[in-house]
């Protein structure tokens, strides 16, 4: 089994209408940590290090949806938008991922000779 990526929020009315407001995730990789064939076009998301622009917090990358951060308040039906983006981020990682695991065998390690 793998370790599935959690996004935790909580509802909130914010302004008069239906908010989730971001509190935290969990189990989500770095840049560094993924397949560069996942992180060189979208969709994509990863965790990102701290920058000024977010107050110094760790953030969620969302390839073309814009960042996320704790304390966040993401309407309602932009919620559902933005699930529907990470889940379609994770069957793209696992299709990646398997495609690796069917090479990984036949060419990691193997020593060559070069003529040259």
């Amino acid at each position: 089994m793998t370790n599935q990526s959690v996004l935790k929020v909580k509802k909130i009315i914010h302004m008069g209408e239906p908010h989730f407001e971001v509190l935290g995730w969990s189990s989500v990789l770095k840049k560094d940590q993924l397949p560069i064939e996942y992180t060189r076009e979208g969709p994509f998301f990863y965790e990102a290090e701290t920058s000024p622009g977010h107050g110094n917090q760790p953030f969620l990358r969302l390839c073309s949806m814009g960042d996320i951060i704790v304390g966040m308040k993401i309407p309602k039906d932009q919620f559902g938008k933005i699930i529907r983006y990470l889940k379609g981020c994770g069957d793209r990682l696992t299709k990646i991922n398997r495609k690796v695991k069917e090479i990984q065998p036949k060419w990691n390690g193997q020593e060559m000779d070069i003529s040259i």
